[in-house]
Formats: C-alpha cells, sequence, structure tokens
C-alpha cells in the first residue's frame, strides 16, 4: 500500500481498489489453474509461479523503471494464489491425519516467519526504491525456487521407489 500511495502515487482509494480488485482476479486465476491449468509436470508449474516472478524482478531491478515493477508486484499478486495445488497441497497431505493439524500450524507459523523477515528486508530497501525491493526479492527467490524443486524431485523419487 506504501509503494502505491507513496511511490507510485495513486490515491488511497485507487491503491486500495486496485489491491482488492487483483486480489479476487487472483483467486479465480486460482481456481482456474487449478481446474484447468496444471499440467503434468511440476517443474514447469513452479516455474511458472515463481520463475516468472523472478524473471520480472529481475527485469524491473535492472530497468529501474516504475511501470516494469508495477507489472512485476501485479503478477506476484495475480499469481500468489494459483498452484497451491502442487506448491504445498502434496506435501501437507503426506501427513498423518491426526498430525495434519499440527503440520498446517507450523507451515502457516514457518510462513508468518517468513513474510515478517521479508516486511523487514523490504522496509530497509524502501528508501532505495521499489526496484531494489525487487531485486532483494529476486535473490531471496532463487533459494525459495531451488528448495522448490527439490522437494519435487524428493517427492518424485518417493514415488518411484514405491
Amino acid at each position: 500500500m506504501l509503494m502505491l500511495t507513496n511511490v507510485l502515487n495513486f490515491s488511497a482509494e485507487n491503491a486500495t481498489n486496485y489491491l482488492l480488485l487483483v486480489g479476487l482476479i487472483a483467486d479465480l486465476i486460482g481456481i482456474i489453474a487449478l481446474k484447468y491449468l496444471t499440467g503434468k509436470n511440476d517443474y514447469i508449474t513452479v516455474g511458472i509461479k515463481f520463475g516468472i516472478r523472478f524473471l520480472l524482478y529481475v527485469v524491473a531491478f535492472i530497468s529501474n523503471n516504475l511501470t516494469i515493477c508495477f507489472i512485476a508486484m501485479t503478477w506476484s499478486i495475480l499469481i500468489s494464489t494459483a498452484y497451491e495445488n502442487i506448491v504445498s497441497a502434496p506435501y501437507i497431505n503426506r501427513v498423518l491425519n491426526e498430525y495434519q493439524m499440527i503440520f498446517t500450524n507450523i507451515h502457516y507459523i514457518i510462513g508468518l516467519i517468513g513474510t515478517s523477515i521479508g516486511l523487514y528486508f523490504a522496509g530497509i530497501m524502501y528508501n532505495k526504491g521499489i526496484p531494489y525491493i525487487l531485486g532483494l526479492s529476486a535473490l531471496i527467490m532463487i533459494f525459495q525456487i531451488s528448495i522448490a524443486y527439490y522437494l519435487i524431485y524428493l517427492r518424485k523419487k518417493l514415488k518411484e521407489e514405491k
């Protein structure tokens, strides 16, 4: 919200409407992706979810262009709920039923901690500008994408062993 109002000169009303609209569209994209656009190759699916975001962040950082930054931020929100069936669900479903609540809580706590750390770093980079926030995010995403690909590899390897 701060970036939209302070840097991109949105009014508070327009920024709120933008976030609400993009959030609703993101939910629709998530439903459509779940129903129609989930491919058989999980590596490609993770590449769509995180790889395109990574590339947009890098381009936004290198170009230092606020329009590209706005597009990168919008893409991130739009794709945020898509492909959760590939990114989270397979791991939650592997946990025995009696431990799923604990696992889900721990998953949620780790997500909150990650969000908090991300906001801390975004706050540090805020004075440098949106491109620098996205550049730092791209660096962190290298780790995130690597872990996602490794988890897919482990899941497929386990499936082959059965």
